[in-house]
Formats: structure tokens, sequence, C-alpha cells
């Protein structure tokens, strides 16, 4: 008798079905101001800023400042030039006659100058004008710009007078000396270097 023949039983694997994951619905906010579901998001607000009016007042006060500034230098540059001018002017005119006073003083050492028949009504004119001329000079020197230009015209002064005590020297003598001459000739070129000395500014005669 054979033995009955069993077949092993056939074992089939389980069959697990995908979860299904369904998204969450996030509830609208109802009725009472309630809010459910995720947190919301939050929107920061606007700042605004504001600048203080004590700005806007430095800042115009120091346009007000610069602008008198600029215009301050503008009005003391012109006043400037212009003082240059009329001093560079007044030192002309004082050459001119400075130069025209020397002409007339060599004129008078000339030989028989002292003894002419129009010697007194030349010196008297002579000394006229040198006269006038010290009084201009004393009156630039006081005008002058700086110490350089005071001690150019102080020169022409000083030689001015040493010309005329050496003219007046000789003259004293009522006769003629060929020495007090000479001294009152050497004064005269001196004079006109001083004068001369006015026609280039800052410039002393050497």
């Amino acid at each position: 008798t054979e033995p009955p023949t069993t077949e092993p039983p056939t074992t089939e694997p389980p069959t697990t079905a995908a979860p299904t994951t369904v998204a969450p619905t996030t509830a609208a906010a109802g009725g009472g101001g309630s809010t459910s579901g995720a947190a919301a998001a939050t929107t920061p607000a606007a700042t605004s800023s504001s600048v203080s009016p004590w700005v806007w007042v430095l800042v115009a006060v120091g346009i007000v400042v610069v602008g008198g500034l600029v215009i301050w230098a503008v009005i003391a540059h012109r006043r400037r030039s212009a003082a240059a001018t009329d001093w560079r002017g007044r030192v002309i005119d004082a050459y001119a006659k400075g130069s025209a006073l020397h002409d007339a003083m060599a004129a008078a050492e000339t030989p028989g100058a002292l003894s002419g028949p129009d010697a007194g009504y030349r010196w008297s004119d002579l000394q006229r004008r040198a006269d006038d001329y010290s009084q201009l000079l004393y009156a630039l020197q006081q005008q002058a710009p700086g110490e350089i230009e005071r001690i150019q015209v102080a020169d022409v002064i000083a030689s001015l007078q040493a010309a005329r005590s050496a003219m007046d020297a000789e003259r004293s003598t009522g006769a003629y000396d060929s020495a007090l001459a000479g001294i009152a000739r050497d004064r005269i070129a001196f004079f006109a270097s001083a004068v001369n000395s006015l026609r280039e500014p800052n410039v002393r005669p050497a």
C-alpha cells in the first residue's frame, strides 16, 4: 500500500495596499475672528522716517555762510586791485614831477647860473617846487601799501633834502666854490637815482 501523497500548501504573499496620503485642509477663519490650521503669515508694518527741521536750517545757514565768504573774497580782491592801481598812478605822477625837479636843479648848477641876472628868481622858483614836491612825497609815504614802498619813498625824501642842503651851502658863500659845487652835483645825481627807482615797484636805489 503506497502512502498518500500530500501537496504542500501554497502560501501567497500578503498584498499590502499603498497608503493614501490626503493633504491637510486648512479651514478658513470663520466668524468671531478665530484662526485655525497653520500659523498665518505676518506682514511687517512699514516704517516711515522723517528728517528733522533743524537739519534743513543748518543746511540753509551753511549755504548763506559760504555765499557770504565768496562775495567777501571777490569784493576784497577788487578793492586790493583798485588800491594797487591807484598807488601805481600816484607813484608815476611822483616820478614825473621828481624828474622835472631834477632837471631844474641840474640846470641851476650849470656854470654861470649862480651869478646870472635871473639867478634869484630861478632859485626862488626852485625852492617853491622843491617844497611842493616834498609835501607830495610825505603824503605818498603815508599812503604806501607796504613797508618796502614806504622805505622807497623815504629814500627819495632823504635824497631831496640832501640835495637842497648842498645847494643852500653853495649859495650861502656868495661866490663859486668848486668843492661845494661838486658836492651839490653829487647830491643831485643821488636824488635822480632815487626818483628813477619809482619807475620800478619794490626796488630801492643802489
